[in-house]
């Protein structure tokens, strides 16, 4: 079926205007479906994929995702900085562990991301990234999910390249990263670079005390403008 071109109609909304409804992932009870508005969604991804990810017009913008997590989202954020991005349907794995690396060359992926235990599961089964697919493109890669190890970084500049890594930490409940990545700063094995702009993120301790150089539990201080409208 051929379909016809329709005009662009641009309808001004309110800032706090719903956009889309997204779930928690359960792991503190079941699944909570969360309200997003448009104002504070585009302000917080076009942060993200233009500043914290450097993603621009000339870039292939691929984070491999199920649409039920909210990096699916963030991916087409993408859009936002004027990149293209290349979504996935179907089974990674399938007929092999090299089938998005084999997409990533098709596609000509430039800034590639993925959940921590992606490139756990390649290091484990002995993947070779780069002597699958020709992945010369690929400048960028972002982590998330869980802590990338540190000698994931080790692994991914020998099979892959010396490409910049930028893991982010954030959460479905505010479409948006805590820590990651800033292009101007050095990247060091296990660690993330920097607190995202207007995240004033803190590490505290169980009285509620910041702590500095020690372990502690992540916390945001503030609100961000992509805070939840309602659940």
């Amino acid at each position: 079926m051929l379909f016809e071109p329709a005009p662009l109609e641009i309808a001004a909304m309110p800032f706090d205007h719903p956009l889309w409804v997204v779930y928690s992932s359960g792991t503190t009870g079941m699944p909570k479906p969360i309200v997003h508005g448009h104002g504070g969604i585009v302000l917080e991804h076009l942060k993200m994929s233009s500043l914290h990810e450097d993603i621009g017009p000339d870039d292939v913008f691929h984070w491999f995702s199920s649409s039920g997590w909210i990096m699916w989202n963030a991916q087409i954020g993408g859009l936002l900085g004027g990149a293209t991005i290349a979504i996935y349907d179907g089974n990674p794995g399938y007929p092999d562990l090299g089938r998005l690396c084999r997409f990533a060359e098709q596609a000509g992926v430039t800034v590639f991301g993925a959940g921590a235990a992606f490139y756990a599961n390649f290091m484990k089964a002995g993947i070779q990234p780069a002597r699958i697919a020709d992945l010369a493109r690929v400048r960028a890669l972002g982590s998330t999910g869980s802590p990338l190890a540190a000698e994931a970084y080790d692994w991914i500049y020998k099979e892959v390249g010396k490409i910049w890594l930028m893991p982010i930490s954030g959460g479905t409940y505010f479409a948006g990263a805590f820590v990651g990545g800033c292009p101007k700063l050095p990247a060091h094995a296990g660690e993330m670079q920097c607190r995202c702009l207007g995240a004033d993120a803190q590490t505290w301790d169980e009285a509620g005390k910041p702590l500095v150089d020690q372990v502690g539990e992540l916390v945001c201080a503030a609100p961000m403008p992509s805070m939840p409208l309602h659940f």
